[in-house]
This record gives C-alpha cells, sequence and structure tokens, in this order.
C-alpha cells in the first residue's frame, strides 16, 4: 500500500496482480514523505518507509495514547505486552487507510488498485500455494479447501485471493477511481500514474514474486465445478467488471 503526498493518489495492493512490482516501480518516484509499507520477504528495490504511525501529528497522539491504554489493560490482565501495531500494512482496505490517515485529509486524492480476471487469478494462487509440496491437493480438492471463500487474505484464512473489499467503500460497489487489468498492466499503470502527474517513462516494473519456472502456468484445467465456486466467490467482480468463465 502507498499513500504519495507529493502526486496527491492512494495505491491499495490487491493479491496476485503483480502488486510487489507496482510497489517497487512506485516506491522509487512517490516522493520521501510517502507512506510506503513493507513487504514480506523483502524484494530488493523496495524501500518501506513512514508507515508507523499515521503521519499527522495530532492522529500520532491519539495512536500513541491508545497504544499506551492497551498496553496498561494488558498489563491489568497479566497478559503479555505487545508491541505496537504499524499504522499502515501491506494489504489495508481503502476504509481502514482513510480511518487512520484522516478521511478530510485525504481529500482529493486519486486512489486506484489493479484487479484480475478471477479464474486465472485462482490458478495462480492455486500455483503459489502448492509450489513447495511434494504432494499437493488437485486443483479441486483445494478449492474446495478454502474458508471462507472469499473477503480475507488467501493464505492466512485460507480462502481465495478475494479483495473486492479492499477497493470498495461499501462493499457492494467499487470504491477507488481507478481499477486497472493486470492482462494489460504496464498500460493501464501508465495511463493512471499520467493522471497524478507522474512521468509513465520513469516508471520501470520489476518481475518480483513469480511463480514461473516452477510449474506448468497454463494449466491445470478447471472443471464446471471448480468455476462455479469461483464464480461464486468472486461473483461482485464478475457483476462489476463483467469477467468471464475461460472456454471450454
Amino acid at each position: 500500500m502507498i499513500i504519495s503526498h507529493r502526486h496527491r493518489f492512494i495505491f491499495i495492493k490487491t493479491q496476485k496482480t503483480a502488486g510487489t512490482s507496482i510497489e517497487v516501480a512506485l516506491s522509487k518516484v512517490v516522493g520521501d514523505d510517502a507512506v510506503v509499507t513493507p513487504v514480506y520477504p523483502p524484494v530488493e528495490g523496495h524501500h518501506p518507509r513512514n508507515f508507523s504511525l499515521p503521519g499527522e501529528p495530532t492522529l500520532d497522539r491519539r495512536w500513541r495514547a491508545r497504544h499506551r491504554r492497551q498496553q496498561l489493560s494488558r498489563r491489568l490482565q497479566g497478559r503479555p505486552v505487545a508491541p505496537q501495531p504499524t499504522a499502515y500494512w501491506n494489504h489495508m482496505r481503502l476504509r481502514e487507510v482513510l480511518r487512520v490517515a484522516g478521511e478530510e485529509r485525504l481529500a482529493g486524492y486519486t486512489t486506484f488498485a489493479f484487479e484480475r480476471e478471477p479464474f486465472d487469478k485462482v490458478l495462480s494462487a492455486y500455483r503459489w500455494a502448492i509450489k513447495d509440496d511434494s504432494s499437493p491437493p488437485s486443483l479441486s480438492e483445494w478449492l474446495l479447501s478454502r474458508h471462507p471463500a472469499g473477503r480475507a487474505d488467501y493464505l492466512t484464512a485460507e480462502s481465495l485471493p478475494v479483495d473486492f473489499d479492499r477497493y470498495s467503500l461499501d462493499g457492494a460497489t467499487v470504491g477507488v477511481d481507478h481499477v486497472g487489468r493486470y492482462e494489460q498492466l504496464a498500460g493501464d499503470l501508465a495511463a493512471i500514474v499520467e493522471t497524478v502527474g507522474i512521468d509513465p517513462a520513469s516508471i520501470e516494473l520489476p518481475r518480483t514474486k513469480t511463480t514461473a519456472a516452477r510449474g506448468d502456468e497454463s494449466g491445470p484445467a478447471l472443471g464446471q465445478i471448480d468455476i462455479e465456486v469461483i464464480a461464486k466467490a468472486f461473483s461482485r467482480e464478475i457483476a462489476c467488471f463483467g469477467f468471464a468463465p475461460p472456454p471450454d
């Protein structure tokens, strides 16, 4: 996730859409005062900064005071003292960004995210999930093991890479100004950054976190039940963007 005050934009990072590559490219041009959240494991060329506190003196004081109250409560309950959480994190939702940073403070900022055709997106997530598994489940087995079917990070929640709630404010409609397509990543990113005053020629997309060379990028084939499971999980994306299942 990136907030650029120099160029007045917010980039919401989604899953399996080259989000880390976009962050690496943008982090070099967004300004020293930008919020750039860390990625794990760290990636060469990516320089996180200004993510620990909201970034405005009054909000920072409130953030620290709330943490002190939480720590006091934990001590009184005999619970371990936890480190202060960061104000911003990698796959943060737009509404969370606006709440932490202050909606009025970010008024007028251009907001954007990237999305991917959901059937291809799920295949990419499956390939990533099984890349180190010596006896991987079939795609159908993996799909049926996902619970719940979306709305969270697919790795930590054993879900699917559903991101609609990240770039929606109400859970039903698109909340960002622009949704670029992974399938035309370079062109859409160039068009978006140009609207905020960045020269597209200054943006160079690296290739990070790829599963290429780890397996067959074209398979496995989706069965009818697989398609139905994915279509249900990504029903909002399909309704908003008109995604269609792959041909037989």
